[in-house]
C-alpha cells in the first residue's frame, strides 16, 4: 500500500506540473504589435518571455493578454498614425498675425511620444488676396525662443490647390505626414503651450496666420 501511495503521489505531482507548465506556456504567449516600419505595426504572438523581452527592446508594443487574433490585429492597426487617427491629437486655431488682418483656419496634428510620425490637417479660409499666396507652414517653439523648427511639407501641387481655392473665396484643406525627430516630438507634446503653428505667405513671409498648440 505504501508503494501504491507513493506512485499515486508521483503521478499527481506530474499532472500538477503538466498543468502548471501549460498555464505558464499560455501566460507567456501574448500578442504583440511588431514594428514593421515607423508607422505600421502587425500583430504577432510570441512563444516565450525571452522573445517578448527582445521584441519590446526593439520597439515592439505588447497588445495585452488575453487577446484574440482579431482584437490584437485591431489594437495594432490602431497604433498607425494618420491625420485622423492614432496618437495624441493636438489643435491650433489660426488667426491673423499683426498686419495680415485677414484669414482664419485650423491646424490639427496627431503624434505619439517615442514615435517619429506626425500627421496633420491644415485648413485655411477667408485669406484676402492682399495677403498673397500661401508659401509654407511650420511649428515653432519653445517660446520665448524658436529653437525647435518643424516644417510641414506642402508640395507644389498642394500649394497650388490651396491658393486656387483661397483665390476663389473657398476654404482650402490639405493633409500630410512628416518624419520628425523623436526628441522634438516629445518636447512638443510635453510643452504644447510653448509652441505655435505659423502659415507664411508671399506678402507676409514672417507669418500671416498663427495659432498656439493645445490638446
Amino acid at each position: 500500500m505504501r508503494r501504491l501511495g507513493a506512485v499515486l503521489v508521483i503521478a499527481a505531482s506530474v499532472v500538477v506540473a503538466s498543468f502548471a507548465s501549460a498555464a505558464e506556456a499560455a501566460a507567456v504567449k501574448p500578442w504583440i504589435c511588431h514594428k514593421a516600419d515607423e508607422n505600421r505595426y502587425v500583430a504577432i504572438r510570441v512563444t516565450s518571455r525571452a522573445q517578448l523581452r527582445g521584441h519590446v527592446r526593439h520597439g515592439d508594443i505588447v497588445a495585452g493578454v488575453p487577446q484574440t487574433r482579431v482584437a490584437a490585429r485591431a489594437f495594432c492597426r490602431g497604433l498607425t498614425i494618420t491625420p485622423t487617427r492614432g496618437g495624441q491629437r493636438v489643435d491650433a486655431t489660426l488667426a491673423p498675425v499683426s498686419a495680415a488682418l485677414t484669414g482664419s483656419g485650423t491646424f490639427t496634428f496627431r503624434a505619439a511620444q517615442g514615435r517619429e510620425t506626425l500627421c496633420w490637417t491644415l485648413t485655411i479660409q477667408t485669406l484676402a488676396a492682399s495677403a498673397g499666396a500661401v508659401t509654407a507652414a511650420h511649428i515653432h517653439g519653445p517660446l520665448p525662443s524658436t529653437d525647435i523648427f518643424i516644417p510641414i511639407t506642402l508640395t507644389a501641387a498642394q500649394l497650388s490647390a490651396m491658393n486656387t481655392s483661397l483665390a476663389a473665396g473657398q476654404p482650402a484643406t490639405t493633409t500630410g505626414c512628416e518624419t520628425v525627430d523623436r526628441a522634438k516630438v516629445r518636447q512638443v507634446l510635453r510643452n504644447l503651450d510653448d509652441f505655435y503653428f505659423n502659415v507664411h505667405t508671399t506678402a507676409f513671409p514672417g507669418g500671416a496666420l498663427q495659432g498656439t498648440l493645445s490638446s
